[in-house]
């Protein structure tokens, strides 16, 4: 009816998402279109927004629907362009690549101007790391080729807390209890979770409780009749103390499977093994025992238990098939700070650059700045290209140390002048004073006192020179250095 007031609510499922983001926000409390009185009410995000609309005219619908149509649009509008921002945004972050770049650590704004100019990339395109912070924290990557085909996985570290050999100990100790009861199951889910957390020793491993987990695993597996698992253990236990001899307190029935095993370790295939970086040789403990052999290192077919020695000891197992040519082990956390050097050696290049393809991602561009130079290698290859850096780039790295140093020049030969010339206008006005003490005659006293007011003047001017220059060149040796 004309003249009531209609309340339309805009909390519909349509459009609640659009007004919660947009809330309905007018200047005036009431205003009128096409002569429509429109009182709007903005309330919370969390609520509904009300249009109270007095109908003034029979005309009411037509009006009223083309109200709905403008504000709808216009919130529309909002909301597509907003949407378009945070496209663009979101796009922008996205292809805003991050290009690795090594350097020493020491010079940062050096390594960026001088690897910005001569790769003709901006400074925020570029994220300063070094070799440390790089590869400290990557797992090792085993690669084994046979026939011409490699096979590449990351070795998979631990995943729960750390342990001690303390806890192996005891997790020995448990499964024999468990053995020696004949329950069986218990003692196969205890060495279990032993084997597992082996992989989160955090110090060098004692061979002995290892050792004894695998002779605990290899008389289980046998009462189980489960032979080929009872051998394989055994020879677990046989890599880590070689000459283990059979203990008579357990069940003979296993015997055989511990004597077979320890035949076969005599055979075993040893595989020749790659260390990358080399210097990974000397941290690296295979089996319990460090790597004696590092000019031509090798490593047992089947299960192997390597810990690398560093700031901190991390544990990982590997299993070396028996019919591959070669295996090779990369450990990034081994290479050393400096190893950005390489760059400058061709017989190293190479090395550094397989470590860094386990790394970063292929086709990935990484940048190396040493000694002012700069260097360039696209992940996935071996070829190190030097950039030329224009030489300009040293005006633009020294402009501000230049700045400094002439300022501090500057007011240092300033103090100067100015104390030459103070100390003689003292000298002056020191003569021109006696000289008015020792006459006798007016006139020739009201000369010396003009000249030594002068002189004066001079001489406090000259002391305000010599303080600004002290002051210039304490600026320009703090901007300076």
């Amino acid at each position: 009816k004309h003249g009531q007031q209609q309340k339309i609510h805009g909390d519909s499922k349509i459009r609640e998402n659009t007004i919660r983001k947009h809330p309905l926000d007018i200047n005036a409390p009431e205003f009128v279109i096409n002569n429509l009185s429109i009182k709007v009410t903005t309330l919370q995000p969390t609520q509904s927004c009300h249009l109270n609309i007095d109908v003034a005219q029979n005309d009411c619908p037509k009006d009223f629907a083309m109200l709905l149509l403008m504000l709808t649009r216009l919130t529309f509008a909002e909301t597509s362009t907003e949407s378009d921002i945070e496209t663009s945004i979101e796009t922008s972050e996205e292809t805003a690549v991050k290009h690795t770049l090594l350097y020493s650590g020491t010079d940062d704004q050096a390594s960026l101007v001088r690897t910005s100019l001569a790769a003709d990339v901006s400074t925020e395109q570029l994220q300063l790391q070094t070799v440390v912070d790089l590869t400290g924290l990557q797992a090792p990557t085993f690669s084994s080729t046979t026939d011409g085909t490699i096979n590449i996985e990351t070795l998979s570290g631990c995943v729960g807390n750390p342990i001690t050999n303390k806890h192996v100990q005891n997790y020995t100790q448990r499964a024999d209890h468990h053995l020696n009861y004949y329950e069986l199951e218990k003692s196969a889910e205890v060495l279990e979770r032993a084997e597992k957390s082996l992989v989160c020793l955090n110090e060098l491993f004692n061979a002995d409780d290892v050792r004894q987990m695998y002779y605990i695993k290899g008389i289980l597996e046998s009462t189980k009749e489960n032979n080929e698992a009872s051998k394989a253990a055994f020879s677990s236990a046989i890599r880590i103390k070689p000459d283990l001899q059979w203990n008579n307190i357990y069940s003979p029935d296993s015997k055989p499977n511990f004597d077979t095993a320890k035949s076969e370790y005599s055979s075993l295939v040893s595989v020749p093994l790659d260390i990358v970086p080399k210097e990974a040789a000397s941290s690296l403990w295979i089996n319990g025992t460090p790597l004696l052999d590092i000019e031509n290192p090798t490593m047992f077919a089947g299960t192997n238990i390597i810990q690398i020695v560093g700031l901190e000891t991390t544990t990982f197992e590997i299993t070396v098939p028996s019919d591959v040519d070669s295996i090779q082990l990369v450990i990034p956390s081994t290479l050393p700070n400096t190893a950005y050097t390489w760059v400058e050696s061709e017989e190293r290049t190479a090395e550094l650059s397989n470590v860094l393809n386990h790394v970063l991602e292929p086709e990935e561009l990484v940048y190396v700045h040493h000694s002012g130079r700069v260097w360039q290698n696209s992940i996935g290859t071996t070829e190190w290209t030097e950039l030329e850096v224009p030489k300009f780039a040293e005006a633009k790295l020294n402009a501000k140390r230049i700045t400094g140093q002439s300022l501090m020049w500057t007011g240092l030969l300033t103090s100067a002048v100015s104390i030459g010339l103070s100390t003689n206008y003292y000298v002056q006005g020191q003569t021109a004073y006696q000289a008015s003490a020792d006459t006798d005659e007016w006139e020739t006293f009201k000369g010396h006192r003009a000249e030594l007011t002068q002189l004066e003047s001079k001489y406090n001017a000259s002391m305000l020179t010599l303080a600004g220059g002290l002051g210039l060149a304490g600026l320009g040796y703090s901007i300076a250095f």
